[in-house]
C-alpha cells in the first residue's frame, strides 16, 4: 500500500522541480510605456548590465543594487543584470509599449469618480478596475468603444 502514496510524493517533488526550474530560467516580463521607467532592485552589487536593442529600452544604474530602465520605443528587448563575478542576477524581457497616459487622463478629467486603469499589450487594451454600478460600466465602456 505503501507504493501509491510513495510514487504520488515522487511525482510531486518532480512537477515541483520543473515549476521551480522553468521559473528560475525564464526571463520575468517587464512592461514599459514608451518614455516611462521602471526600477529594477537585486540583492547584490551590481557588475554589468546589458540590454539587447537600446533603441527599444535602456538603462541607467542609480546605486550600487538598483537600475531603471526605460522605454524609448514600441518593441521587446531583452535586459540582463550581472554581479561584479558575472553571475547573472536578474534577467528581464522589456516589453514597450504606447503610453495610455493621455487617455486615462481624459477618463479621469471626465468620470473622476471610476477607478479604472488603462494597460495595453502589443494591439490590444485592456481597462480593469473597479465601479460602483452597471451604469457605471456601461459608461466607461461606451466612451473607449467610441474612440
Amino acid at each position: 500500500m505503501e507504493a501509491p502514496h510513495f510514487c504520488r510524493r515522487w511525482m510531486l517533488a518532480l512537477l515541483l522541480s520543473w515549476v521551480a526550474m522553468a521559473a528560475h530560467s525564464a526571463p520575468m516580463v517587464m512592461n514599459i510605456a514608451k518614455g516611462q521607467a521602471e526600477a529594477l532592485q537585486v540583492n547584490q552589487t551590481i557588475g554589468s548590465v546589458f540590454v539587447a536593442d537600446p533603441a527599444i529600452a535602456d538603462y541607467q544604474v542609480i546605486d550600487k543594487r538598483k537600475i531603471v530602465a526605460f522605454g524609448k520605443a514600441v518593441g521587446t528587448t531583452s535586459l540582463l543584470v550581472f554581479d561584479e563575478a558575472g553571475n547573472t542576477m536578474a534577467a528581464r524581457q522589456l516589453v514597450v509599449n504606447q503610453s495610455m497616459v493621455h487617455i486615462q487622463q481624459q477618463i479621469q478629467l471626465r468620470y473622476p469618480d471610476l477607478d479604472i486603469s488603462i494597460d495595453n499589450l502589443a494591439d490590444q487594451v485592456v481597462l480593469s478596475g473597479r465601479v460602483a454600478s452597471e451604469t457605471q460600466k456601461k459608461v466607461s465602456n461606451a466612451w473607449w468603444v467610441s474612440c
